[in-house]
């Protein structure tokens, strides 16, 4: 029974640690990172459209990367992706210097990605969205950290939504690195695609090529919601396939039950 586990065995191998407890987050909470990963995303995004948008610098309307500066843009991250909501002064006075605002949308799927796929990610957009003639500002920028695509209940996801539904906003393009970025549902995908034609705002693939404007954009989706809808299929064959291997080696598939602990198995060698 569970007593036999903490005993030591007569190979000398003691029990394993227990993984460290992760802090139960709020559900407005879900998809945000640590402090440090979007200072971060912070630091990458302000060199990026200083190298990008140099005129811009001379303005003032880029902040320099200051502790305090980048301390002010990560709250304000935080803020809009529990809320959904941007201050439209700044856009305006913004929006006066620049040809097009864009949007950009980022995400990655769990604790075992690196979460430099969301810089990645973003500087890919920001190149994209700068030959577009578009800036995307900083209060433009959401993001998903663990999060599945399979879910349309992503806190960052949904609040950009909100973000395109908001008239006062001057959002006109959003820029995606590929299409499975934005959703890994193909049912998603055709609502975020008919919501965008609606309010005639562009969505853009950096990495995929994709164009809402161009004819052949249905065509497309039909695609690549094939593809992603096949790839789920087969990672979930890898997926069990591999844990009934693993039940078959006797090793741990999950958490644990109380009262039971994981201990490294030996053999006579």
């Amino acid at each position: 029974g569970a007593a036999t586990d903490f005993e030591e065995s007569k190979g000398g191998a003691l029990p394993l640690p227990r993984p460290t407890r992760k802090r139960r987050r709020s559900k407005e909470d879900r998809g945000l990172p640590d402090d440090v990963e979007l200072l971060k995303l912070a630091q990458v995004y302000v060199e990026t459209q200083k190298a990008m948008w140099p005129d811009l610098v001379g303005k003032g309307l880029i902040p320099d990367p200051s502790s305090e500066n980048l301390a002010a843009m990560v709250e304000d991250f935080k803020n809009r992706h529990r809320q959904g909501k941007v201050s439209v002064d700044a856009i305006k006075r913004l929006s006066r210097h620049v040809p097009k605002l864009g949007g950009g949308y980022f995400r990655f799927s769990c604790d075992n990605s690196n979460p430099l796929s969301i810089s990645d990610q973003m500087v890919n957009c920001l190149r994209k969205a700068r030959e577009q003639g578009s800036y995307i500002p900083w209060e433009y920028i959401f993001a998903d950290f663990s999060v599945t695509g399979l879910s349309s209940s992503r806190p960052g996801y949904s609040a950009y939504k909100q973000l395109l539904s908001d008239g006062d906003q001057l959002l006109q393009t959003t820029f995606i690195d590929d299409f499975s970025r934005a959703s890994r549902d193909d049912l998603e995908w055709w609502k975020l695609a008919h919501l965008s034609r609606r309010l005639q705002i562009g969505l853009i693939g950096a990495s995929d090529g994709f164009d809402l404007s161009q004819s052949d954009w249905d065509m497309k989706v039909t695609l690549y919601a094939l593809f992603s809808r096949l790839f789920i299929k087969q990672l979930r064959e890898k997926v069990r396939r591999g844990m009934s291997g693993a039940a078959r080696r006797g090793t741990c598939l999950g958490k644990l039950s109380l009262g039971f602990t994981r201990k490294v198995k030996t053999t006579a060698d």
